[in-house]
């Protein structure tokens, strides 16, 4: 199985780094809108976003599958095919969080078989993308392991999502 690996340390509790991977407000304000609703294993969550080149559907079906409160979270990932296609296998995202001097490293190891180079290229970049820069303004509205919403304006997001249904938080 291949993967990449980013890391990143941030400035914030191991609580409030949590919180920010596991409040859906959260999650839909720096990753993508979700209807992510709770750590837990079997828990059943999609991202939803406007259909694009990478994922044609705009649709990734997701499965908590690990939970390790608050150091280790895991899920798989698989872009839903759109109708005629083949259904891609499933990845699997994994954040481990540990505590530092002064904050939390976050490593987050995506794992997969049988992509295509351009999708794995591009998500290995948009994560780099996503750990320096969204998820540092998602923290910046966590305290005390309880997010606030607004930390960045949907004209602000990295995403495109219009006409979701109502179950998706944006």
């Amino acid at each position: 199985m291949k993967s990449f690996r980013r890391v990143a340390t941030y400035k914030h509790s191991i609580e409030d780094v949590w919180a920010a991977l596991t409040d859906p407000y959260a999650i839909a304000e720096w990753l993508m809108p979700t209807t992510f609703s709770e750590p837990k294993v079997g828990s059943k969550f999609r991202f939803q976003y406007d259909p694009e080149r990478l994922c044609p559907s705009g649709i990734v079906d997701c499965e908590v599958i690990e939970v390790e409160p608050p150091r280790r979270l895991a899920w798989s990932w698989q872009n839903r095919a759109v109708e005629g296609a083949t259904q891609p296998p499933p990845m699997r995202v994994e954040w481990t969080l540990t505590p530092v001097k002064g904050g939390t490293r976050v490593e987050l190891v995506q794992s997969y078989e049988n992509q295509p180079w351009s999708l794995t290229f591009a998500m290995g970049m948009g994560w780099r993308f996503y750990l320096r820069w969204f998820l540092p303004k998602a923290l910046k509205n966590v305290s005390d392991g309880n997010f606030r919403r607004g930390a960045i304006p949907l004209a602000k997001r990295a995403y495109r999502a219009t006409n979701l249904p109502d179950d998706v938080i944006i």
